[in-house]
Formats: C-alpha cells, structure tokens, sequence
C-alpha cells in the first residue's frame, strides 16, 4: 500500500511539471521583454521554443526578420548621425544633410521594429492559449478517496 501511495504521489508529481510554461510579455519603453520563469528571451531562443507550434511559427519568423531589418536600418541611421556630428567636431564642416538623412533613416526603423514586436506579440498570445488546450489540461487525471465493504482507497481516473 506505501509504495503504490509513494508510486501515485510520483506520478502525480512529474505530471505536473511535464505542463509547459507560458511566456510572459511586459511593454518597455522602445518595444518589449518576454521572459518565461523570469529569465528574459530573446527572438531567437523564443523561436526555438515555439518550433512544434505550426500556428505561432510564421508571425515569429515575421518577427525575427522585421526585427533584424530594423536594427540594420537604425543602425546605419545611427552611423550616419555620428558621422556626421564626427566631422562637426573634428573639421569644423557642417553636413546638415547626412545628419538629416541619418535621423530619417531612424525615424524609418520605429515602424518597423513596432511591427516586428507586434507579431512578435501575437505569435506569444497564439503559443500560450496553445498551453491551455494541450491534452493534459482537457484531461486532468482526478485523485479520489473511496471507499467500499473494503476500506478506504485511492482512485485515479484519466
């Protein structure tokens, strides 16, 4: 009798902890952060988790692209600004159209790392209303204490 009480209470245990976690999303200024058990993810590391997920899959992929478009795009808008402050210091020469063009440039990347984000956000919301429909969670298995012209005993139903 203990060691089949011992066996349900393990088997109940590791039932437990076989139910994925869900991703949490927090918005930031500029964007953002997804963490799962309160480690922060990153685009890619989010994409392998929702790799079985056929669903939440594609808007990742848009997002992982998007993203990387916008850090391209903001970045040579960046470098374009820095350029230009760098010759301002250094020789003295004003270059007021490189200093514009590389501040339109990262007004061009917001929109972009937005949508990037928003599908982002939307492949989460598909991967954890997943979690809720997983098999587990329409069949909990149910403990009962019964009884009969036995005793008193254990019942596990599926």
């Amino acid at each position: 009798m203990k060691r089949t009480a011992i066996l349900l209470i393990m088997l109940l245990g590791t039932c437990s902890l076989c139910e994925a976690q869900k991703i949490e999303t927090k918005k930031v200024f500029g964007g953002y952060r997804f963490s799962q058990e309160g480690k922060n993810l990153t685009l890619r590391y989010m994409s392998k988790i929702m790799k079985s997920n056929t669903e939440a899959m594609p808007y990742m992929s848009k997002a992982r692209s998007g993203h990387a478009l916008a850090t391209i795009v903001s970045g040579t808008g960046g470098f374009l600004v820095g350029f230009s402050l760098g010759l301002t210091l250094s020789e003295g020469v004003r270059s007021w159209g490189i200093l514009g063009a590389g501040a339109g440039i990262i007004a061009l990347s917001i929109p972009l790392s937005n949508k990037a984000f928003k599908n982002a956000v939307k492949a989460v919301d598909i991967y954890n209303n997943s979690l809720k429909t997983t098999s587990y969670n329409r069949h909990k298995p149910q403990l009962r204490l019964v009884s009969d012209q036995y005793g008193l005993g254990l019942s596990l139903r599926f």
